[in-house]
């Protein structure tokens, strides 16, 4: 059986007025691709920020390779293994493709090395490694912050509605793009609300309900397509 990678286990967190994670609890295991699904305004994002250390945890713990890393901050996080790729894609708009990826390479060690491999891997942005991030397309852009938490050579990847925005032929070149990273040793936990992209992509999957895992999901339900519509309109 695959080792643990990250366990979060009665995971509680918000923002001030109030919990959104209600105590919420999975198990990411090495080599898989994981997704958490449910409707919006469950906690789906809220997760994925307090895993990576961007939302204070009120209650609850998060282990990463054997390691309580539940007081650590992101910088902290990234420098063990976490990449994050954020719902909404935030690039740093006036700064070039390429700085961008500096930025990526500076949490764990300025690798620039890692910047040639991006770019033989992303082509396109090759071609506009010098071009502003705001000037990129929506793909291009999801494509980026992407490439800029790969820099960092994660263990694990993070990655946050990925296809939101993006046209249907750049989501199924996501698909692809996580089943590649997967291949090369990456483990992945995926929010996404694209059941094509859901289906492609995960292996195993949880349900998140008013800030709790209520379902865990096997690799048959995950490729059911009509089980996942269900999901997502509980």
């Amino acid at each position: 059986m695959n080792e643990t990678v990250l366990s979060i286990a009665g995971l509680t967190a918000g923002y001030g007025s109030g919990d959104i994670l209600q105590g919420a609890s999975l198990e990411v295991r090495r080599g898989d691709v994981v997704g958490v699904l449910g409707r919006n305004g469950v906690g789906k994002t809220t997760l994925m920020r307090t895993v990576m250390g961007l939302t204070p945890s009120s209650a609850g713990s998060i282990t990463h390779n054997g390691a309580d890393v539940t007081g650590l901050d992101a910088e902290e996080r990234a420098v063990r293994g976490f990449g994050y790729v954020p719902q909404g894609r935030m690039v740093f708009p006036h700064m070039s493709v390429e700085d961008n990826l500096r930025i990526g390479a500076l949490e764990r060690g300025r690798n620039w090395r890692r910047l040639e491999d991006m770019y033989q891997r992303f082509p396109r942005l090759r071609e506009r490694r010098r071009q502003r991030a705001g000037t990129l397309s929506g793909g291009e852009q999801e494509m980026l912050v992407i490439a800029r938490a790969l820099v960092g050579d994660p263990d694990i990847l993070l990655l946050d509605e990925p296809s939101e925005g993006v046209q249907p032929n750049i989501v199924k070149d996501i698909g692809a793009l996580i089943n590649e990273l997967n291949q090369t040793g990456i483990t992945v936990l995926l929010v996404e609300q694209n059941v094509e992209l859901m289906q492609a992509a995960a292996r195993v999957g949880y349900v998140m309900e008013k800030g709790r895992i209520t379902q865990a999901l096997s690799e048959a339900d995950m490729h059911d397509g009509e089980r996942l519509r269900h999901v997502l309109s509980l």
